[in-house]
Parts: C-alpha cells; structure tokens; sequence
C-alpha cells in the first residue's frame, strides 16, 4: 500500500510516466490513449489504479444472471469468447478451445480475488487455450467488480512498483 500511495501522491502524469516505464501501453488489449485519458481526468489520486480497469460487471445479480454478467463482462475484451449457460454448467469456447463446466448456480457466488470465479475458472481456461494474457481483479468500485486482462509478469511488476495496490492494501488507502 505504501509503495501505491507514494506513486499516485505525486499526481496523474506521473502515474502515466511510471506506467510507460513498464511498458504498461503495450498490450494489444489497452486502447492507450483512451486510458491515459481517464487517468488525466481523474481527481481523486486514489482512484487512479481503477482507472487501468478493461471491464467490469455489477454486482447485483445472482445465479445464471450472475454468471451472464460476469461472461459479457469478459466478451468486451475477448471478442470471441463464447458461452452457453445449461442447467447446471456452462460451455466455454474462445477459439478451437472449449470446456464444460459444472455449477450450481443455487449457490453460485461470483466471489473475489485469489477465490473468484474468473481466477479458478476462467484464468485456467484461458492458460489451457495458450493465452498468454489473464485477467486480475481489481478492488471494487461501488457495486462493480473491474478487471484488468494483462499478462502474469506486468501485473506482477504492477505490483511491485507499486502502480496497482494489492487487493486489500487498496481498501487501506480509500478507508
């Protein structure tokens, strides 16, 4: 969290300038200057890790509702992924990749971090169908759960120059 706070006190170009010494832009899944934009615009200097957000989905649903959310959440990045909800599973395909997987939707909690949803199913699907890319949750904004889509190594460099909080030490900042 430290490391976090001392980036983003010393304003919103900085927080850019740092992001380009990681090659942050470099990722064929960031409209860069669309997202630097946000960045400039935001005026609350804790904000400015959400502003790296790809997507995101509210909150406020539950069971297969849920799940759609979560799925059209991850389309907006993932053009070609694809899914079909059945009673009890989903259908997952993104290119000549696909699997089934069971749920109970009963019970079904989209969870966060390290737990959710998207980390235990859907980032191992992704690696299965040779993406080199995941997607990282980052704290919650209101009612929505926000994601990044980056590779293992920039979000752990993220991390360690201290450009996107850790899960919780974002909560120390803002609360």
């Amino acid at each position: 969290m430290d490391k976090y706070k001392s980036v983003f006190e010393k304003g919103n170009q900085n927080y850019i300038d740092e992001l380009h010494k990681i090659d942050w832009f470099q990722n064929p899944y960031i409209n860069a200057q669309e997202m630097e934009s946000e960045i400039m615009e935001c005026s609350f200097l804790p904000y400015l890790a959400t502003r790296l957000r790809q997507t995101g989905y509210t909150l406020d649903f539950y069971g297969t509702e849920q799940v759609e959310h979560i799925f059209d959440c991850l389309k907006k990045v993932l053009k070609d992924l694809d899914y079909e909800i059945n009673e009890n599973s989903v259908s997952i395909k993104i290119n000549d990749y696909s699997e089934h997987v069971e749920i109970n939707f009963d019970e079904f909690e989209a969870g966060e971090g390290d737990d959710s949803f998207v980390a235990t199913i859907i980032n191992p699907f992704l690696n299965k169908a040779g993406f080199e890319y995941q997607f990282y949750e980052m704290p919650l904004d209101d009612e929505t759960a926000s994601f990044i889509f980056v590779t293992p190594e920039k979000y752990k460099t993220a991390i360690e120059k201290g450009l996107i909080p850790d899960f919780m030490g974002y909560y120390a900042v803002n609360y």
